[in-house]
């Protein structure tokens, strides 16, 4: 399994499977969700922008409430601004990122699983957390109403906190053929976030309640959003 991007497609195959596990022993206590794969962790660091995407009827949405709410991330909060509107440079030094600390989830937590007559050994080491405090007052922050997936929306979330691992390690065995695959290091493995209220004219408003959507789905859609920003 020498290829990069099969090994890729492999680790996500075996973080999918572990997903449920990963939540509730490593970061349930920390209220966080786990990323939905690997190879897009990048995605969901701090400041990235997502919503809850749009029920096409009201079948969608009762799949949608028993199967778990979807979202798009739609970007960092710097590429889906309205630049004239938003003072970037005051609001993420506003909120500076801190760490906390992790206790002893930050050594190495282990799993043993079976996925495709294999068996694997999943591995993840040097977990710790940063976060930061978002303190918005309406027209602080105003977003792209021509992205699709922004206009109309009357939430917006905004990820706040992310643990990352510093090494994730998958030995996998099968009769006598032993693989070791290894992540990229410092990758995000769970994040947690602050929901807010939208304006029609995109002005990210007050702070609303909400917990954390453990069994939500994401879709990033930040290429797609790329491609329709060029068409423009």
């Amino acid at each position: 399994m020498s290829n990069s991007a099969t090994q890729k497609a492999f680790l996500d195959q075996i973080w999918h499977s572990a997903r449920n596990s990963i939540g509730k022993e490593l970061l349930s206590n920390h209220n966080l969700v786990p990323v939905p794969n690997l190879s897009s962790a990048d995605d969901f660091g701090l400041f990235s922008i997502f919503v809850k995407s749009k029920s096409e009827n009201v079948g969608q949405k009762i799949r949608d409430s028993l199967a778990g709410s979807s979202y798009h991330v739609v970007g960092h909060v710097s590429q889906v601004i309205e630049l004239e509107k938003t003072d970037l440079d005051r609001l993420l030094n506003s909120a500076n990122p801190h760490t906390e600390d992790v206790g002893n989830q930050s050594e190495k937590w282990e799993k043993d699983m079976e996925l495709d007559s294999k068996a694997v050994h999943l591995t993840v080491e040097g977990s710790h957390k940063f976060l930061i405090s978002l303190n918005l007052s309406e027209g602080d922050l105003c977003l792209k109403q021509n992205i699709p997936d922004l206009a109309g929306a009357k939430s917006v979330y905004i990820i706040t906190d992310v643990m990352k691992a510093t090494r994730i390690t998958a030995c996998v065995t099968r009769d006598d053929d032993n693989v070791e695959v290894v992540s990229a290091v410092s990758v995000p493995i769970g994040f947690g976030y602050s929901k807010f209220r939208l304006t029609p004219e995109g002005l990210v408003a007050e702070q609303i309640k909400c917990k954390p959507s453990i069994h939500g789905k994401w879709e990033v859609v930040i290429g797609q959003i790329s491609e329709f920003l060029n068409d423009l």
